[in-house]
C-alpha cells in the first residue's frame, strides 16, 4: 500500500466525521479507478496491509494498491448497505449491514492468494444478530472480543479455539437491556458506550449471566 494513498484516505475519513465521505475515484500511478459507490461509510486497513472500504448500497471492497475486489450479498453479506467493518484479534473480518452482522468464515490468513472471502451469519450453533446496524456500532477489543451495539442492547462475541462464543445482552447494573447507540474504545481500556444518553465504561470482566 502506497503511504501517500493511505494518508489521503485516512485524512478524508477523519474529515468526514459522521458525514458520508463523497469519494468518486482515486488515481494510483496515474490510473483512475472508480469506486463501487460515491458514499464510503468506513475505511480500515487489516493486518496484511489491505484497505477495506464499506459502501452505501454496494457492499465492501478490498484494495491492494493496484486492484479492487468487491464483495456483496452473493458472498454472504446480509445487505448491500454496509455501516461498519472491523478486524478482530483472531484476524476475522466482521461486517455490519442494514440487515445484521456477518463474519468471515475463516481468518484472513487462512485464505489463499486467489481465494475470495466468504461471510456467514452463523458459526456453529451461534447465530449473529439480525438487528439493523448503524455507524460506529461494532468495536474489536484487544482480548479478541467484538462488542456490538444495537437497539436491543449490547452484545459481545469472541472466538475461542475456533469456536464462537456469545454473551447475552449486556444489561450492566440495571438488570435490563438498554437500546445502544454509537460505541468506541479508549486506547487503555474496553468499550465506551453511549446508551440512553448515559456514558459508561465496561470493565474487562465478562458480563454476568
Amino acid at each position: 500500500m502506497r503511504p501517500g494513498l493511505l494518508f489521503l484516505l485516512i485524512v478524508a475519513a477523519l474529515a468526514g466525521g459522521a458525514q458520508e465521505l463523497p469519494f468518486t475515484h482515486f488515481a494510483p500511478s496515474g490510473q483512475t479507478l472508480a469506486l463501487p459507490s460515491a458514499s464510503v461509510q468506513k475505511i480500515i486497513q487489516d493486518h496484511q496491509g489491505y484497505i477495506w472500504m464499506a459502501f452505501y448500497s454496494t457492499g465492501i471492497a478490498r484494495y491492494d494498491g493496484r486492484t479492487m475486489e468487491t464483495y456483496g450479498t452473493r458472498d454472504g453479506l446480509t445487505d448491500p448497505t454496509v455501516r461498519e467493518v472491523v478486524e478482530d484479534a483472531s484476524h476475522r473480518l466482521w461486517v455490519a449491514t442494514e440487515a445484521g452482522l456477518v463474519v468471515s468464515e475463516k481468518p484472513l490468513d487462512a485464505y489463499g492468494p486467489d481465494e475470495r472471502l466468504r461471510f456467514v451469519m452463523r458459526v456453529g450453533e451461534v447465530p449473529l444478530t439480525r438487528a439493523r446496524m448503524r455507524r460506529n456500532c461494532v468495536v474489536a477489543a484487544p482480548d479478541g472480543s467484538v462488542w456490538v451495539s444495537t437497539q436491543e442492547g449490547i452484545l459481545r462475541y469472541r472466538f475461542e479455539g475456533g469456536r464462537l462464543r456469545r454473551w447475552p445482552c449486556w444489561s450492566g447494573a440495571t438488570g435490563r437491556c438498554w437500546p445502544a447507540g454509537s460505541m468506541a474504545r479508549s486506547w487503555r481500556s474496553s468499550p465506551w458506550e453511549n446508551a440512553s444518553s448515559a456514558l459508561w465504561r465496561e470493565s474487562n470482566r465478562p458480563p454476568r449471566r
